[in-house]
Formats: C-alpha cells, sequence, structure tokens
C-alpha cells in the first residue's frame, strides 16, 4: 500500500463503480478499487491468494497490485474474507467490450464495401492453430490495431502463466505432475457436467422448436459414445507438468492487461486446484463468441 501511495500525494476521493460487475467495488482515486464480495466463504480466498502471489512473490508486473484485504474472523473459525483492496489501473473497459465494439465497426465497413472479399467462415477454432504468416494488408487496414492488442494479450497471458508456474518456494504454486488419479477425476468431471446437460436437453425435449428436435435426439443418442471419447483421457500416463492457473480467464477479465475476474464461477475448492495452461487458453476462446454478437445485431437491423 505504502509503495502506491508514494506515486503521488493527491487527494483520494472515494466513488462507487457503476460497471457491470458481480463484486461491488468502491475506486479511490486513481489510486486504489476495493472489491467486496456479493458471495463470501470461509476458509482461503483464491483470488486473494493468487493476488498476493503475484504482487510479493512473482513480481508479476501486469496485474493489479494487492494492497490489503478486510477478513472477518470468528473464534477459531476459518478467516472470510469480505473485501480485496487492489491499486487502481485506469482503462477504457475490459477486453470483451472493446473486442464487441472493433468487431461491431469491422462488420459495418465490410456492409459497406461490397467489392471486398472476404475469407470464408465456419472453419473452426483449430484454423486458427493451422494459420501461419503475417496477417494481410486488409486485415492491418481494418483490425490491425486490435491484432495488435491480442498480441499483446497472448503475451501477458504467457507471462501471467509462467509466472504462476514458477517454482517460488510456496507449496501452493508448485507445479505438479500429471498423476494417474487426476486423470481419472478429470474423467469424470467431463462425464458428469456432459451428463447433467443431457439429462436437462431430455427434460425440456418438448420445449424445443421442431427444426431443433432431430439435432438435438441425436446428441442425445450420442451420450455413450461421448463418454467413451472422455475415457481416451485414462487410458496412457500423461507425462506433463500442470499448474495453478488464474482460473477463470476470459476477455472480461482483462483490461490492456490480464487482471482477477470481477465473478468467480468455481468453489475455492477448484479454484485452488493445479490445471494444464492450455485449459486458460480455452477459456480466452470466447472472441469466437464475440465475434457473433455484433453480426446477430446487424441482422436484426436489417
Amino acid at each position: 500500500m505504502r509503495s502506491i501511495l508514494e506515486r503521488d500525494e493527491s487527494i483520494i476521493e472515494p466513488h462507487i463503480s457503476r460497471a457491470e460487475q458481480s463484486n461491488s467495488s468502491i475506486i479511490y482515486g486513481s489510486k486504489f478499487i476495493l472489491k467486496l464480495f456479493r458471495k463470501i466463504d470461509a476458509g482461503l480466498n483464491p483470488d486473494l491468494e493468487l493476488g498476493r502471489y503475484l504482487t510479493e512473490k512473482a513480481h508479476f508486473p501486469h496485474s493489479p497490485p494487492v494492497a490489503g484485504a478486510l477478513e472477518y474472523v470468528r473464534g477459531r473459525d476459518e478467516p472470510v474474507t469480505l473485501a480485496i483492496l487492489q491499486g487502481y489501473v485506469p482503462n477504457g473497459g475490459d477486453a470483451w467490450y472493446y473486442t464487441l465494439d472493433v468487431l461491431q465497426d469491422f462488420f459495418e465497413q465490410v456492409r459497406a464495401s461490397p467489392e471486398l472479399n472476404p475469407p470464408p467462415t465456419g472453419r473452426g477454432i483449430g484454423a486458427l492453430l493451422e494459420w501461419q504468416g503475417e496477417p494481410s494488408e486488409l486485415a492491418q487496414e481494418y483490425i490491425g490495431g486490435y491484432l495488435a492488442s491480442s498480441a499483446l494479450l497472448g503475451r501477458r497471458t504467457a507471462e501471467m502463466h509462467l509466472a504462476l508456474a514458477a517454482n517460488s518456494g510456496d507449496t501452493a504454486f508448485t507445479p505438479e505432475q500429471f498423476s494417474t488419479l487426476y486423470q481419472r477425476s478429470l474423467y469424470q468431471g467431463m462425464r458428469s457436467a456432459a451428463g447433467e446437460v443431457l439429462q436437462t436437453l431430455r427434460k425440456n425435449l418438448g420445449k424445443l422448436p421442431e427444426h431443433l428436435l432431430p439435432e438435438a435426439t441425436r446428441l442425445i443418442e450420442q451420450e455413450q459414445a461421448l463418454f467413451e471419447h472422455f475415457q481416451r483421457i485414462t487410458r496412457a500416463k500423461i507425462d506433463a507438468t500442470r499448474t495453478r492457473i488464474h482460473g477463470d480467464y476470459h476477455l472480461a477479465s482483462a483490461l490492456h492487461r490480464p487482471r482477477f475476474p470481477d465473478h468467480r464461477l468455481r468453489r475455492r475448492a477448484t479454484a485452488r486446484a493445479h490445471r494444464a495452461p492450455p485449459q486458460a487458453l480455452a477459456a480466452a476462446r470466447c472472441r469466437r463468441y464475440a465475434a457473433l454478437l455484433p453480426v446477430r445485431r446487424l441482422h436484426a437491423l436489417l
């Protein structure tokens, strides 16, 4: 906190953040932001734990520094984290809304330029992994700034997870090897999640539009094949390392640099688990979802 206060001596005026969040936030001038959790649980708070690790041990410069926390302790019970105080990062919004704005402008420009011949769509996210080379001149002209921002976000994502994977001596962040038990737990988790979704689909078949019934029925019929596909992860020992990861990483949790999220979607025990770092990249693929929203908006205007 002292290092943040030493930046300048201006008066700190508090105001309540009006941003759409699942936590309540109070911003103190241009120095601090106090995040008050609306849902609280006893035990070590993973947001506080990761924030302190990146601030105090990894000295990671691209996430808001943790200045302190407000905890409630009753008797011998585990402390309950009520709020986290972080250094405030001035910003123009998160990467999710930035992406929507850029794509909205892009689609409007393309719609107004019928002479353009855009590349085919619908190849899926895997096509991005096959792509090599520099962006075309057309891409640079229309979304060059966004491509640069995406490259920076990729670098910051890698740097953050390298910091989390560094063996700092903190046992909670020490990398671990994959084990057959962990592989089995992955299979059980995927099976349970898919089973719940398919069970919900079965119960609501009668509510679906008629044109969706064939696809929904075909999906339900493939349940066992899906489970068998999941089970492949248990058939051979995986020689890899798992580390602590951000746990809830997506475009809405990034400003111009990765930051901690405004909402927590997982229980604490799950958030503190070690995972394969590419799992964080899977969460960041929400760019594909973002790309569809401006298209739907334009269709609604036509």
